[in-house]
Order: C-alpha cells, then sequence, then structure tokens
C-alpha cells in the first residue's frame, strides 16, 4: 500500500514537471541550464557592479541569481513554473548572501524592469524583440540588457 503511495506520488510530480516544462516551450523560453563559467563571463561583460539591482526573467533554478548575489548584486529571479520557483526559493533559504536573493513567482510580462540596472534572460529569438521593447520603455539609462544563448554566448545591450 505505502509503496502505491509513493509510486502515485511520484508519477504526480512527474505529470506536473511535464506540464510545466511543456509551457514554457509554449511561453518565452525553455528551461537551459547555464555552466557556472558561463554565468560569470556574463557578469563580468555586463560590467556589474556591487549594489546594483538584476532581475533574471525566467530565472528557472536560479543560477544566475546566486552567481550575480556572489558577486554583491540584489538578484531577483522571476519563473511562471512553480516547481523551479519552490525550488529556487527553498535554495535561498540556505545560502549566505540571502539579503540580496530574491525570487518572484509570476510572468515576465507583469513585472516592471524600472527599479533595475541589469536584466538577464534566456529566451526564444522571437521573444528577444518584445523584451527588448519593455526593456528600452521601462528601463532607466545605462541599464543593461543581456540574452543568453545557447553554448558560450551573449548578446547585450545597454540603454544610452
Amino acid at each position: 500500500m505505502v509503496l502505491i503511495l509513493i509510486l502515485g506520488l511520484l508519477i504526480g510530480a512527474i505529470c506536473i514537471f511535464l506540464v510545466f516544462f511543456v509551457l514554457s516551450f509554449l511561453s518565452a523560453g525553455p528551461l537551459v541550464v547555464s555552466p557556472k563559467k558561463n554565468i560569470n563571463a556574463l557578469l563580468e561583460k555586463l560590467d556589474c557592479q556591487k549594489g546594483e539591482k538584476l532581475i533574471d526573467l525566467g530565472s528557472g533554478e536560479g543560477r544566475v541569481v546566486f552567481a550575480a548575489a556572489e558577486k554583491g548584486l540584489d538578484a531577483t529571479g522571476v519563473e511562471f513554473n512553480i516547481l523551479l520557483y519552490l525550488f529556487s526559493k527553498v535554495r535561498s533559504c540556505f545560502s549566505r548572501h540571502k539579503g540580496r536573493i530574491h525570487f518572484k513567482l509570476g510572468n515576465l510580462w507583469k513585472i516592471s524592469l524600472a527599479p533595475y540596472d541589469v536584466v538577464t534572460c534566456f529566451v526564444f529569438p522571437e521573444v528577444r524583440v518584445k523584451i527588448k521593447k519593455k526593456f528600452e520603455k521601462e528601463v532607466q539609462k545605462g541599464a543593461r540588457l543581456a540574452f543568453l544563448k545557447h553554448g558560450n554566448g551573449f548578446e547585450i545591450m545597454r540603454k544610452p
């Protein structure tokens, strides 16, 4: 009986994860796990300074947020997949940088970018155009936007 219950819970959890995984492909982009060295290279290229505010749109399991907090940034991740959000939120409780780490469950289109100096995201190419428009409309002068790409690449723009 216990084995059936455990198996049912496992199957239920897998189904929930698969639903959110499929939804990610129907939205802005899939979950892509970036190596820490690529994230650190990106933060270097963005010339991130201690105390700046960074937001990672579609933060997944929070790698960019945690790396930014390690470098002294006030880092926020926005994720609509509740399982990834909860994983990140729990993980942040055990971080030595937890005062600089924040996660929001929500839709990236409904989050204001105005308070942020740095915006990062991994999205499908066709979504980048929409995010660039949102970025240009909402952020302050000097803010930076970075799109992480497959492999080691990224695209960076700065608001003049």
